[in-house]
Formats: C-alpha cells, sequence, structure tokens
C-alpha cells in the first residue's frame, strides 16, 4: 500500500530550535559557555529563519535570498554554515525546505579564470544557493571566452536566473 502520509513542513520554531541546538553544540566543543548573538542581530537572524521556511506571517517570502555582510571574522560564515546545515538536515525530511549548494567565491572565481568558460556556474550553481566570502579580496575581472568580464556580474546573473525559477540566493561578504 502507497504511504499516503504528508510531508511535514518546517516551521520557523523547528529551524530556530534546529540553529539553536547546531549553537549549543558548537559552544561545547569550543568549551564556551554559551554562543551570544547581540539583540540587534537576533531580530535579521530570525528573519533569515523566515524567508528560508516562506512563514506566510511574513513579508519576507517575496525577497530573492540573503546577502549578509559584515567585518572579517563577525561570525557570517559560522552562521550561514549552521543555517546551511540545519537546511540540509530539513529539506531530507520536510516539504518546504530545499537543499542548499555551498560554493565558495574564490573557487568560482578561480573556475571561472581557468577555465576562461560560464559552464561551471550553469553546471554547478543550482537550485538554492549559499556562496560563502562574495567578492573575496575584492578579486572581480576575469578573461571569459576572450574577453574581460565581471565576475560577480556573471555569478549574480545566474543567481538571478535561479530565482525566476523559485530558487532562493544566499551570500556572505566583507563587501
Amino acid at each position: 500500500v502507497q504511504d499516503t502520509t504528508p510531508v511535514p513542513v518546517c516551521t520557523f520554531e523547528m529551524l530556530a530550535e534546529a540553529l539553536r541546538i547546531a549553537f549549543r553544540k558548537t559552544a561545547k566543543e569550543h568549551g564556551w559557555k554559551s554562543v551570544y548573538i547581540h539583540k540587534d542581530n537576533k531580530e535579521t537572524l530570525y528573519d533569515m529563519l523566515r524567508l528560508i521556511t516562506s512563514d506566510p506571517e511574513t513579508t519576507l517570502t517575496h525577497r530573492k535570498g540573503i546577502y549578509l555582510t559584515g567585518n572579517h571574522g563577525s561570525g557570517k560564515t559560522e552562521v550561514m554554515n549552521h543555517i546551511m546545515r540545519c537546511m540540509t538536515a530539513a529539506s531530507h525530511k520536510c516539504s518546504n525546505i530545499s537543499k542548499p549548494y555551498t560554493h565558495s567565491y574564490d573557487q568560482l572565481y578561480d573556475t571561472l579564470r581557468n577555465t576562461g568558460s560560464t559552464n561551471h556556474l550553469y553546471k554547478n550553481v543550482i537550485r538554492n544557493v549559499y556562496i560563502d566570502d562574495f567578492l573575496y579580496q575584492q578579486r572581480a575581472v576575469a578573461k571569459v571566452y576572450g574577453n574581460t568580464d565581471s565576475v560577480p556580474d556573471l555569478i549574480i546573473t545566474r543567481c538571478y536566473e535561479l530565482y525566476k525559477y523559485g530558487y532562493k540566493i544566499y551570500m556572505s561578504s566583507n563587501y
């Protein structure tokens, strides 16, 4: 008999609790008492979780994704890595969360520069995308198809194409 049990939906509360558990685990691994999130950043973090879960009670569902900025060492990558791990775990169980695909801007830049082609972008930057350290070391220009081109423009264009198909884009950057 076919299983007709509906696939569960991941709520904001479920994702927030998974993130709290991940932060507690990190604190324990590092021997810290806890991970402190400043009250000004807490609401931003909650907005991010609402966007990811497409919480209908918010007006955030129309946004294309998240662009998280901050100074070097402020915890952007750490926070986003925790969120991406929680999303990956939820994607196996919940119908409203899709697995994110993580890329390093530095690796994307080097691949475009070394191959001189955008084929890698179209084969590997798919679905929901997280790009870490966007504009890393301000590396922005490369020869693509024999022309000097803006790598951030190529990546943003690819991400916008994905957005048109309903996928979300997540980025962290110092810029």
